[in-house]
């Protein structure tokens, strides 16, 4: 692989790298509303919405967690050339 090839594979994962953390940025402040959410129904005794807001933000959290392992993946694969 020439020097140019190369250029370009280090470019596309950099902007893969950028995609994937702008998504898991707007997913954690998704996550922060929903949690605020969640704890001001359970401090409130609405204990019928607090539930469902802490899953939706646990669900967030496996996301993100999901997403960190891929950039991960890229950025261990990237140091193998």
């Amino acid at each position: 692989m020439n020097k140019m090839e190369k250029d370009v594979r280090s470019a596309q994962r950099t902007q893969a790298i950028g995609v994937v953390m702008i998504f898991i940025i707007v997913i954690l402040l998704m996550q922060l509303w929903l949690l605020t959410i969640a704890s001001e129904e359970f401090l409130a005794g609405h204990r019928a919405m607090a539930l469902p807001t802490f899953l939706a933000s646990a669900g967030c959290l496996l996301v993100n967690l999901w997403l960190l392992r891929y950039v991960n993946k890229i950025d261990r694969d990237s140091g193998l050339e």
